[in-house]
């Protein structure tokens, strides 16, 4: 939807039904601002699920490891703004700001007696930025970027999420001979 000449606004909905544990329904939207400068601002939100896989739900022959099926999908909210400027034509820059919080994530938990079971647990969440440069420097060299921070978390007991990196730089020299 075209609110202006600056504003769009664009959504979207899907509908799954799974047989095995019904159905869901998940919005996507974004409000976009262009103004008459080299700058674009959007607004972004989501909502997203991932259902419980067959092994997940249904394994049984596993001495250590059992499947539940009393499983939940994973849902997943995502706020998300992002702005790119571009003061020149070879000069691109962009800032995301992002939020997300996931409930009901299927993990692997302890039962006792020697055993693991997949179960669904309160989620996690996390907040963070991404800065990126671009910069075409002649015809023949191009620089790039990046710096990414996140804080990710456990509901259960604000614990760092194991593996989620909280700090990421990378640079990039193409050269075209």
């Amino acid at each position: 939807w075209v609110i202006s000449k600056e504003w769009i606004f664009t959504g979207g909905l899907r509908y799954d039904h799974y047989s095995d544990f019904g159905k869901t329904i998940n919005p996507r939207l974004a409000l976009i601002w262009s103004p008459p400068m080299p700058l674009t601002t959007k607004l972004l939100y989501g909502h997203a699920f991932r259902a419980p896989s067959i092994s997940e739900m249904a394994l049984q022959n596993n001495p250590v490891l059992l499947g539940n099926t009393n499983l939940e999908p994973e849902t997943i909210d995502t706020l998300e703004l992002a702005i790119e400027y571009f003061p020149l034509l070879e000069l691109n820059s962009r800032l995301s700001l992002f939020y997300y919080d996931m409930v009901d994530t299927i993990e692997i938990v302890d039962i006792g007696g020697g055993l693991t079971q997949y179960d669904n647990t309160e989620g996690q969440r996390a907040y963070g930025l991404e800065i990126e440069v671009e910069w075409n420097a002649t015809n023949n060299l191009e620089l790039r970027s990046s710096f990414a921070w996140q804080h990710a978390e456990r509901k259960d007991n604000e614990s760092r999420i194991g593996k989620a990196p909280g700090r990421e730089f990378h640079f990039a020299a193409n050269w075209e001979f």
